[in-house]
């Protein structure tokens, strides 16, 4: 039985990004894909969801090292910068 694989649209469909994105992924060698003819691209689901997986396990990780600010830090000043009006930058 012949193996399914995906095209670009596919794929972005799958990792809801856009198709230049899957493109650009494929050229970096970040994403496997088998160039069938000169303008044909295929790539396999399982390459995909491992792709996926590994980009959520990245994410989860730095979501844990990062401290995310609660309702009541609130660094204030113009523009939420932590400057306020008439405050000497040294």
């Amino acid at each position: 039985m012949p193996k399914e694989l995906w095209t670009v649209a596919q794929a972005a469909e799958a990792l809801s990004v856009s198709e230049d994105t899957v493109r650009r992924l494929i050229r970096g060698g970040q994403l496997p894909a088998y160039q069938i003819t000169e303008r044909t691209t295929r790539l396999d689901p399982l390459d995909v969801y491992a792709y996926f997986d590994s980009r959520k396990k990245k994410t989860d990780a730095l979501r844990r090292k990062t401290r995310v600010k609660g309702p009541k830090e609130v660094r204030g000043g113009l523009n939420n910068s932590g400057y306020y009006p008439g405050m000497k930058v040294v």
